[in-house]
């Protein structure tokens, strides 16, 4: 806490060297969320649980197994999850395949937000298409109830991001990565940039 605000560290990832642990310790966060990527759920999970409950771990989606992935979910969250990370560039699926549904409204029912990467093309595996934002507003329609974060205030995408944000109350966005957005003047709450509650 610094100044009276508690300080979240909202977008870290496992492992590294420092490690996110090390990292949240080291900065003086009072809280991080981590990120898994692809097959790192139970790295993820493990770094997570030696934290004293100061870091959220949100799990990656086994996309190739749905069915087996959804039953398994409330096992997640008995292990520590706190949410579910999308990668929508290697995914290959945009938010708002109906293929995914099943899983929305599972997250829902257990009030599990998901956090979506959008707009930052890092990589060669990433494929543009997938990282605009604007898939994620019909899931954030037709799920009311679920939390839906949007990484990185949509990159490259920012503004697409910003009108998602003011059309949703169900939706946030964590500011990541900032620096790879074009330069905006705009005004928006404080309650709009990530508040969700973890409990």
């Amino acid at each position: 806490m610094k100044d009276g605000y508690t300080i979240l560290n909202v977008h870290d990832h496992p492992g590294g060297n420092p490690s996110a642990l090390e990292k949240h310790t080291w900065l003086g966060f009072d809280y991080s969320v981590i990120l898994a990527g692809k097959g790192g759920n139970e790295k993820t999970l493990d770094e997570a649980s030696r934290s004293g409950g100061k870091v959220f771990p949100f799990i990656f989606p086994d996309v190739d197994d749905l069915p087996s992935f959804v039953s398994r979910l409330e096992e997640y969250k008995r292990r520590g999850a706190k949410g579910l990370k999308f990668q929508p560039l290697t995914m290959r699926m945009e938010p708002d395949d109906e293929k995914l549904y099943p899983l929305y409204e599972k997250a829902s029912e257990l009030r599990l937000p998901c956090l979506f990467h959008t707009g930052v093309v890092a990589f060669d595996d990433h494929r543009v298409r997938y990282g605009n934002p604007l898939f994620i507003d019909q899931v954030a329609w037709d799920f009311p109830d679920l939390p839906v974060i949007i990484a990185h205030l949509g990159g490259n995408y920012s503004f697409e991001a910003l009108v998602i944000l003011e059309a949703h109350d169900n939706v946030y966005a964590d500011t990541d990565n900032a620096e790879t957005q074009p330069d905006i003047e705009f005004e928006i709450t404080i309650e709009t940039v990530l508040y969700t509650n973890y409990q």
